[in-house]
């Protein structure tokens, strides 16, 4: 009868199943809108919201989400780039709700429309005071795609 593992071996792969894990739970919060949530009510006039040079992969059927909470309008501006296809919607926290547990988008106060993939996008949005979601995912169902901030995605208090 052959032996078991060595404890070598167990402890190896402990390891490596503990480090699938962590990458698992990373990559779940990334797809289900925890990729940045930052509260721009800040006391500066201008919030970086994500850095530049940041990248996010979605997975099918799956979104990321900044959320922006200001007392006062501000504009968000930034440039994007995909593989794939993306798109931007501003949503409500209760429309974003939604959207998390249904994936169905129920309403948006702004939508990018679809940006072609390989292409650069200029977001130049105004956003209302209060709190808002400004959500980006794949405008082609079914696919997955990556979206890249090729410049800060800042905003800035009108």
């Amino acid at each position: 009868m052959p032996a078991g593992p060595s404890g070598k071996a167990w402890k190896r792969m402990y390891m490596v199943t503990a480090a699938v894990l962590a990458v698992a739970i990373i990559l779940t919060g990334i797809a289900f809108g925890f990729a940045s949530h930052k509260n721009t009510g800040s006391t500066t006039s201008t919030q970086i919201l994500i850095p530049g040079g940041t990248y996010y992969s979605l997975p099918v059927d799956q979104f990321g989400a900044v959320i922006i909470s200001q007392n006062t309008s501000c504009v968000v501006t930034g440039q994007v780039t995909n593989a794939g296809g993306v798109q931007f919607y501003l949503m409500t926290p209760s429309q974003y709700f939604h959207l998390v547990n249904t994936y169905n988008i129920s309403g948006y106060a702004w939508t990018s429309g679809p940006i072609p993939s390989g292409g650069y996008y200029d977001l130049d949005l105004s956003v209302p005071a209060g709190s808002w979601d400004l959500v980006f995912g794949n405008s082609i169902p079914g696919a997955s795609t990556a979206v890249g901030f090729y410049s800060n995605l800042v905003a800035q208090r009108s």
